[in-house]
């Protein structure tokens, strides 16, 4: 693409979230990371330390990078981009969390989705046995399970007691793990405004848990996405939050979502569906969980929004190759057509060969070939 853009990204398959938008002069760089996303627990104790080793892994690596600014909170941040506007800082322990008033502002997450995660929040806090629900998918999912019973395990993690977990919808929670999520939107909704309005040309947000499986507002929740509850190990929907806080003062805002997750980016797709100012792209493994319902290309938005949804499933084996030729013929000219004020990248990075939760043999060396254009 002819400008430059800005990512605010999620990390490793479950780890989410990114921002582009154009900039003429600045190539300055917002990275945040915090501590209680290691907390997150989304799911099963092997998991949750799999991807608590992968956050460590990457942080240190990050920290060790000599063209960031290492600070500790968003307020030496915003001090000292005010005395070196060029600087590239990293946020190493972002603590602010999202607001209620923030996660439903547009209407993406609901009252009644946010009482029901405080009501998760506080029955594993309480120390119950067993969690019940009211399993309440999208009409026809194939997961509608009815009352279910959530057994209490252990976590996995040190400093972490133990996690519900709800193997139909693929989630877990400590009781961190909402605290974590709301610091996740917090950061992406934080680092998304910096971007916006030039203070950085680009950002990037490392958080557990993820979130673009989520659908917030239970209006909105098709074929496989679940009703009020997490969904593929994400809470909140990050993004949507970033996109609805931004949308408060800029209300024509026009927004890209690309999802190369190797899971359908469902929650954002679901969410915008019907929203001609936000374009959703997701290039995803073929027929991969959540299942055959969701990421199919003759899914192109609703009646008001059609050519807004995009979807490219890619045959289980697919590499570089096949990744590239998409993306160089499809989907940056998607883009470009539609002319985004923003974009935000959902960065799964579990398409890579050899990930334990997909079938595809991307390296490195796309991911980084794809961000640069």
């Amino acid at each position: 693409m002819e400008e430059h853009q800005t990512p605010v990204t999620d990390l490793a398959g479950k780890l989410e979230d990114l921002t582009l938008k154009r900039v003429d002069t600045k190539c300055n760089f917002k990275l945040v990371t915090s501590d209680i996303s290691k907390k997150s627990c989304p799911g099963i104790a092997d998991t949750n330390e799999k991807y608590e080793r992968l956050m460590e892994l990457t942080e240190a690596a990050l920290r060790e990078r000599q063209d960031f600014v290492q600070v500790s909170s968003e307020g030496e941040a915003r001090d000292l981009l005010a005395s070196q506007p060029s600087a590239s800082i990293h946020v190493t322990n972002a603590t602010r969390a999202a607001s209620d008033a923030e996660l439903m502002m547009g209407n993406v997450h609901t009252e009644e989705f946010i009482r029901d995660m405080k009501e998760r929040t506080a029955s594993i806090r309480d120390g119950d046995d067993e969690f019940l629900y009211d399993s309440t998918p999208a009409e026809d999912d194939p997961y509608d399970s009815g009352i279910t019973v959530v057994p209490r395990v252990p976590s996995g993690i040190d400093g972490v007691k133990a996690v519900f977990i709800c193997g139909d919808i693929s989630a877990g929670w400590s009781e961190d793990t909402e605290l974590a999520a709301r610091t996740g939107a917090a950061s992406l909704i934080d680092c998304a405004q910096d971007v916006f309005a030039g203070r950085y040309a680009n950002g990037f947000v490392l958080a557990r848990p993820p979130s673009h499986h989520a659908v917030g507002n239970a209006d909105l929740a098709r074929n496989g996405s679940q009703k009020n509850m997490p969904l593929g190990f994400c809470h909140l929907n990050s993004i949507a939050s970033a996109v609805a806080n931004l949308r408060a003062n800029s209300p024509n805002l026009r927004v890209c979502i690309f999802d190369f997750d190797v899971h359908p980016g469902n929650g954002n797709e679901d969410t915008f569906w019907n929203d001609p100012s936000v374009l959703t792209i997701s290039i995803h493994e073929e027929g991969i969980w959540p299942g055959e319902g969701t990421g199919r290309p003759e899914y192109v938005g609703g009646p008001n929004a059609v050519g807004s949804v995009v979807n490219f499933p890619i045959p289980e084996g697919g590499g570089d190759s096949e990744y590239y030729y998409v993306v160089r013929d499809h989907v940056i000219p998607h883009i470009t057509r539609f002319a985004p004020d923003i974009i935000f990248i959902a960065a799964g990075y579990d398409a890579l060969a050899g990930d334990a939760y997909a079938d595809q043999e991307l390296t490195p060396d796309w991911y980084g070939w794809c961000i640069a254009e």
